[in-house]
């Protein structure tokens, strides 16, 4: 449509056309008799397309009129009809309505990847959060689809979360996650949260504080390892037993034994639990 005024404008339809072909042979006809037309692509009631060819808009009822009778000369049915300036001006508003709740949604979801980034820069230089990523299998540098980060580590708190980015997740991914789950379902702590509109997950918090680090063990199992090719196969894994809390397990491919023991000697340094630990 060409631009209209405040005022009340005018436009005819003309017809309704089963092609588009049939639509814009008439196009050409009104074009020749200096006629403003545009097609509109509807949707019959059995959903199939129509092609409305329209004549104008008019400013004025007198050039709205003229038209009608060149259209009608044609041998055409055309109906003049009245477009209201305020229902314009209404429509025009919800529009506008729209693109800013799309841009409030598109600025909700980069401030979440933001914060995102943040956590993961809080959990890569925070030592008890590489030693509960390496001890479930999770990189230590936080830069996997979920991760546990630091929510209050200073004065001798030891309170930590999970993250888990369900935008950026594998299926192995969601097996790394269920872990991760199945030691907060062990704390009273598994449900998920999502804060935002976005596709990121926030576990509890919890506090290591509470549980008797020195009782920490160590030892090997056979386990099977996913695949998402071949399937599940036969795997040696690490496994971490903290009395109170259900097992950290790591496969040997990304952890070994030896540096499970020495990261949660540290850990126990930075969290005392309810004994001091070693």
């Amino acid at each position: 449509m060409t631009e209209e005024s405040e005022k009340d404008t005018y436009v005819i339809q003309i017809g309704a056309f089963a092609t588009e072909e049939r639509a814009k042979r008439w196009v050409d006809t009104l074009k020749s008799e200096n006629i403003p037309n545009y097609i509109l692509n509807r949707n019959a009631p059995d959903g199939s397309k129509l092609y409305a060819l329209r004549a104008g808009p008019f400013l004025s009822l007198d050039d709205a009129e003229s038209a009608f009778k060149l259209i009608s000369n044609l041998g055409l049915t055309p109906r003049i009809v009245v477009i209201d300036a305020a229902a314009r001006e209404a429509a025009k508003k919800r529009e506008l309505e729209k693109i800013e709740a799309a841009k409030k949604i598109e600025q909700n979801r980069k401030n979440a990847i933001a914060q995102f980034q943040n956590l993961r820069k809080l959990a890569s230089n925070d030592i008890v959060a590489q030693v509960l990523n390496y001890s479930i299998g999770a990189p230590e540098n936080a830069s996997g689809s979920a991760f546990f980060y630091p929510v209050l580590n200073q004065n001798g708190a030891c309170i930590y979360r999970l993250a888990t980015d369900k935008s950026d997740i594998t299926t192995m991914g969601v097996g790394i996650a269920n872990e991760m789950l199945s030691f907060l379902n062990g704390i009273g702590m598994g449900s998920l949260v999502n804060p935002s509109q976005q596709a990121n997950w926030y576990s509890g918090e919890f506090d290591l504080n509470k549980f008797d680090l020195k009782k920490v063990q160590f030892y090997q199992v056979q386990s099977t390892q996913r695949n998402q090719y071949s399937g599940p196969t036969a795997n040696l894994s690490y496994k971490t037993q903290v009395e109170g809390l259900t097992e950290f397990e790591c496969n040997s491919t990304v952890c070994n034994i030896d540096r499970l023991r020495n990261g949660w000697r540290v850990l126990a340094t930075k969290c005392k639990g309810t004994t001091k630990a070693f």
